[in-house]
């Protein structure tokens, strides 16, 4: 089974975003559970996420920490969470909106690639100044790690797992620098020639400095979401 799960804390604005995405892709959404991971210190964020699961079609199981555990620790009791029920987990931030086939083309890439031992993770996003459309479905591999929007098995989670316990991070150290530093190994990510995924955490974000900043280096202006519907066709791997 595979789980969709969200991480949350400050940014109500940009959460309403990413779960209209979600409710909206063209997937049947409703049959894949959805655990949105709420960091302690916005109640607006949570009031929020619990109208979304009284009156949306998304299947939404709320997890609140009493505690303020910061970006990190809040993402590690995401992922833990979602792998104890599942055996594939697709990771989505509150800044991470999504294309409409997003969810089609992540569940394709974890069936597809579930058993390529060169693969580690399949990535959402990418940066891209023009879109081709030609390409909307072209796959591509790099070693890389993505986290604005991935999905990753159980079998390759296991090796971020052991790396927390046997790693001390750095103070400061970013999870997903963790996660390319100790557990990737080399391995690749599978991601799509035109993004599924557009970030948009421009404020307030954790290790973003401002707008400007982010315009530069982390949104992506041609990306799959200023497409409208995408039917479905045949992915091809470049």
């Amino acid at each position: 089974m595979t789980v969709i799960a969200m991480t949350a804390h400050r940014r109500p604005e940009y959460t309403h975003q990413v779960l209209q995405s979600l409710s909206q892709c063209s997937e049947d959404i409703g049959s894949i559970p959805v655990f949105i991971y709420i960091d302690h210190g916005c109640d607006e964020v949570s009031a929020l996420c619990h109208r979304w699961r009284s009156t949306c079609l998304l299947n939404v199981s709320i997890f609140e920490s009493p505690d303020r555990l910061g970006c990190n620790e809040n993402t590690w009791r995401a992922m833990d969470g979602a792998f104890n029920v599942s055996d594939s987990v697709i990771m989505l931030e509150d800044d991470t909106v999504l294309a409409k086939d997003a969810i089609r083309f992540f569940l394709f890439c974890l069936d597809r690639f579930k058993h390529d031992a060169d693969v580690f993770s399949v990535s959402g996003y990418n940066r891209a100044d023009t879109l081709k459309l030609d390409a909307l479905r072209h796959l591509g591999r790099r070693k890389w790690f993505t986290p604005w929007g991935w999905a990753i098995w159980n079998d390759r989670y296991d090796d971020i797992v052991k790396a927390r316990q046997n790693i001390k991070a750095p103070p400061g150290l970013s999870w997903d620098i963790f996660v390319t530093d100790n557990a990737r190994r080399g391995r690749q990510e599978v991601f799509p020639v035109v993004s599924r995924v557009q970030n948009i955490g421009a404020e307030n974000g954790a290790h973003v400095p401002g707008p400007e900043w982010h315009r530069q280096n982390q949104h992506t202006p041609a990306w799959a979401g200023i497409c409208g519907d995408i039917e479905p066709g045949d992915w091809v791997l470049l």
